[in-house]
């Protein structure tokens, strides 16, 4: 009797172990983690009719004895958050079979934070873990280096600079624009793009420079160069104008005005031309004076001989 007893408390024990790895833990980020913004990570759970889940913990991968937030969801949701809690953050009970660790102000130094979300079914648990990862947004560009007033086969150029976003680095492309309307240059323009990291800057803020040099022909009157900074998980296209520069994320040079390069000798020639020809007018002026000059003397000399004979 004893030794049967003993056999059903085993299987009774067996099917126990066995029915609460029915236990399914999810964590999820509900939005987006952009850099200052507030990250919600939530842990949901599911069980079977015979599972009571007793305890549910949030805390950092490889640091769980120092949690961060632990709760009771036996019946009635509470939690206590940890005093050395490092950030300012709450959690959010108000679904049943969930609940949501909200991390206000993230900063860059997040970027990569494992969290661990722990829910105790006794005799067991289960663990699920989520990577933190922060996104910065690009920048609209600052133009500097312009140069659109120039003379034929001479450069026209403009560079631009911006943060392109992370953690997928954006770009700078560039468009040209004519009497309103766009045209492509793209075969024409020399395009130099760097890295141009500051003082200050983390690892989440990758700005890069890129220069256009276009040759500059008279069929180039009044071009405009503009650059746009696209990311695909921001801004995966550039509009087809450059309306706005802070919601574009763009920004336009003004026309060029390109001068003939042989305008300035040709100035320069008939300037000497109308110089040569004054004087030689002078000249001719001066010559005429004398002339006529001594033609008078001349006839005043016959004159006066003529009434003294």
């Amino acid at each position: 009797m004893t030794g049967s007893r003993l056999c059903l408390r085993a299987l009774f024990v067996f099917a126990v172990l066995v029915q609460v790895t029915a236990l399914d833990v999810t964590t999820t980020w509900m939005k987006d983690t952009a850099v200052g913004s507030t990250a919600t990570l939530n842990c949901s759970w599911t069980t079977q009719p015979y599972e009571r889940p007793l305890r549910l913990t949030f805390a950092l991968d490889q640091i769980f004895n120092d949690y961060l937030f632990f709760c009771s969801i036996e019946n009635e949701y509470s939690c206590n958050r940890s005093r050395s809690m490092f950030r300012m953050g709450y959690v959010d009970i108000s679904q049943r079979g969930s609940i949501s660790m909200v991390m206000e102000d993230l900063q860059c130094s997040d970027d990569g934070t494992i969290y661990i979300c722990l829910v105790d079914v006794y005799p067991t648990f289960e663990i699920s873990k989520a990577s933190l990862t922060v996104q910065v947004p690009p920048s609209a560009p600052e133009l500097s280096n312009v140069q659109t007033d120039v003379q034929e086969n001479s450069d026209i150029t403009a560079t631009c600079t911006a943060i392109v976003g992370y953690p997928e680095a954006g770009q700078i492309v560039w468009r040209a624009y004519q009497n309103g309307g766009s045209i492509d240059l793209s075969s024409q323009l020399k395009i130099n793009v760097i890295n141009v990291p500051q003082p200050g800057d983390d690892k989440c803020t990758i700005r890069i420079q890129s220069s256009a040099t276009l040759k500059a022909n008279m069929r180039h009157q009044g071009i405009s160069l503009a650059c746009f900074v696209i990311n695909e998980d921001f801004k995966p296209t550039a509009p087809d104008t450059c309306a706005d520069p802070e919601t574009d994320l763009c920004v336009q040079t003004d026309p060029a005005v390109v001068t003939c390069s042989n305008s300035m000798d040709i100035f320069k020639v008939s300037m000497i031309v109308v110089a040569v020809t004054f004087f030689v007018i002078i000249i001719i002026l001066i010559a005429v004076i004398i002339v006529l000059t001594r033609r008078r003397s001349q006839c005043q000399g016959e004159k006066e001989m003529i009434i003294k004979n």
